[in-house]
């Protein structure tokens, strides 16, 4: 059987995460999901459905941030 090691550092807590940049960067692959598939002609968007999707994910932007701010 080998020896422990004493060189070896010990694990780093993991780091919090910053729920605005989560939700953020959801949002945006969301919206780019959506792009694609309609420049591939898999959904037919309209301008109709495009407006709301961009204010939902502002809104979930701006929510995130907002409770961010709430825990500090």
């Amino acid at each position: 059987m080998s020896e422990p090691r004493d060189d070896l550092e010990p694990a780093r807590p993991l780091a919090r995460v910053d729920l605005t940049s989560l939700i953020g960067g959801l949002c945006l692959a969301a919206v780019g999901t959506l792009l694609v598939l309609e420049t591939e002609d898999v959904i037919n968007l309209s301008l109709g459905y495009v407006w709301p999707a961009l204010l939902a994910a502002a809104g979930a932007t701006l929510l995130a941030s907002g409770i961010r701010k709430g825990r500090r």
